[in-house]
C-alpha cells in the first residue's frame, strides 16, 4: 500500500478518535426533575402583636429575635424528584394588619397523592423578642423559641418544640413529639402518637398522650400528665402531681419533698416513689397485682398489698395505685 495511502488512513482514524473523546466529554447525563424556589416577605411591627401562619403543609421554624421591630418571612418551597409545576399549587398569601402578620399556604392536593408527597415547604420565620405566635400546619413539624409572648402550634404530622417561652405555651399534633423546655406560662401538651417530655417549666402544665411515654422535670406549678400507651417519669415538681397510665410504670421524685397532693396511678407497671428522710406525706398505696412496701416509718395500716397511714407525722395526700405491679416508696 502506497506510504501516502497510509498516512491519509492514521489521520483519519486519530481524528475519528478524537472525536469520539471529545463527544464523550462534553456529553450531560439528563438533568434530574425537580426544582425549587425562595419568597421573603419583611414587615414592620409593633412589640405584642401576633404572627398567624395557617399552611396546608410544611415545616415552620419559628424564633424571636431580641433586637430586631420586623417579621421576616423566608419560605422555600421544593419539588424532589417530580414535576416542577407541583410548585404552583402552592399559594402563599401574606396580609399585614392592627394584630400584626397572617401568612396563609394553600395547597392544591388535586391529582397523584404520590406526586403531592415530592413537596417539601419550610418557613423560616424571625419576629421580635416581644411577640405572640399562631402557628398550623396540616404536614410538618413546627419550632417556636425565643419569644416574650404567647405560642399556639399545631400539626396533623409532625413533631413540636418549644423553647424559651415567657408566655402560656399550647400545642396539640396528631402525629409526633412534643418537648417544651424553659416556659414561663402555664402549658398545655397533647399528642396522639408520641411522647411528651417537658423540662424547667415556670407555671402549671398538663401533658396528654395516647400514644407515648410523659418526662416531667422542674415543674413549678401543677402537673397534669395522662397517657394510655407508655411510662411517667416525673422529678423536681414542687406543686400538685396526678398522673395517670395504662401501659406503663410511673416513676417520681420529690427531693423537696411534698409541696401539694400527688396521686399516681397505673394499670400496666408498677409505681415507685422516692422521697427525703424528712418527708410529710398521708400515704395511701395500695396494689391488686403485687406488693407495697416503704422505706420510710409509716404509722398506721401496713399489709402486703396496701398501706394507709402518716409519714412524718403526716402532710399532703400522697395516693398511689397500681393494678399490674407494685409499690415502693424509697428514701432519697
Amino acid at each position: 500500500m502506497p506510504r501516502t495511502l497510509l498516512a491519509t488512513l492514521a489521520l483519519t482514524v486519530a481524528l475519528l478518535l478524537g472525536a469520539t473523546t471529545v463527544s464523550k466529554a462534553h456529553r450531560q447525563d439528563p438533568p434530574e426533575r425537580g426544582a425549587e424556589d425562595v419568597v421573603k416577605r419583611t414587615f414592620t411591627v409593633k412589640p405584642g402583636q401576633t404572627l398567624r401562619l395557617h399552611s396546608d403543609l410544611g415545616a415552620v421554624r419559628l424564633r424571636g429575635d431580641a433586637s430586631g421591630n420586623a417579621v421576616t418571612v423566608t419560605v422555600t418551597r421544593q419539588v424532589t424528584g417530580g414535576d416542577a409545576e407541583l410548585l404552583k399549587r402552592l399559594r402563599l398569601d401574606f396580609r399585614q394588619d392592627d394584630e400584626g402578620v397572617e401568612i396563609v399556604g394553600a395547597y392544591d392536593r388535586s391529582g397523584s397523592w404520590f406526586k403531592n408527597r415530592n413537596v417539601r415547604v419550610v418557613y423560616d420565620v424571625r419576629v421580635p423578642h416581644r411577640f405572640n405566635a399562631s402557628v398550623k400546619t396540616a404536614g410538618g413539624s413546627i419550632t417556636i423559641a425565643e419569644l416574650d409572648g404567647d405560642a399556639k402550634a399545631v400539626t396533623s404530622g409532625g413533631s413540636l418544640t418549644f423553647g424559651d417561652i415567657t408566655g402560656a405555651v399550647h400545642g396539640t399534633t396528631s402525629g409526633g413529639q412534643i418537648t417544651a423546655e424553659q416556659v414561663r406560662g402555664a402549658a398545655e401538651l397533647t399528642t396522639s402518637g408520641g411522647g411528651i417530655s417537658v423540662l424547667s417549666m415556670g407555671a402549671d402544665v398538663r401533658c396528654t398522650t395516647s400514644g407515648g411515654s410523659i418526662s416531667a422535670r422542674g415543674v413549678r406549678g401543677d402537673l397534669e400528665a395522662h397517657t394510655s400507651g407508655g411510662g411517667i417519669q416525673v422529678e423536681g415538681v414542687l406543686g400538685a402531681v396526678d398522673a395517670t397510665t395504662s401501659g406503663g410504670s410511673i416513676r417520681a421524685a420529690f427531693g423537696r419533698g411534698l409541696g401539694a397532693p400527688v396521686r399516681l396511678e397505673t394499670s400496666g407497671g408498677s409505681v415507685a416513689v422516692a422521697l427525703p428522710a424528712s418527708a410529710r406525706a398521708n400515704l395511701d398505696a395500695g396494689a391488686s397485682g403485687g406488693s407495697v412496701r416503704s422505706d420510710l416509718p409509716v404509722v398506721g395500716v401496713v399489709e402486703k398489698r396496701a398501706i394507709r397511714g402518716a409519714i412524718g407525722g403526716g402532710g399532703p395526700a400522697l395516693v398511689l395505685r397500681t393494678s399490674g405491679g407494685s409499690v415502693g416508696i424509697e428514701r432519697l
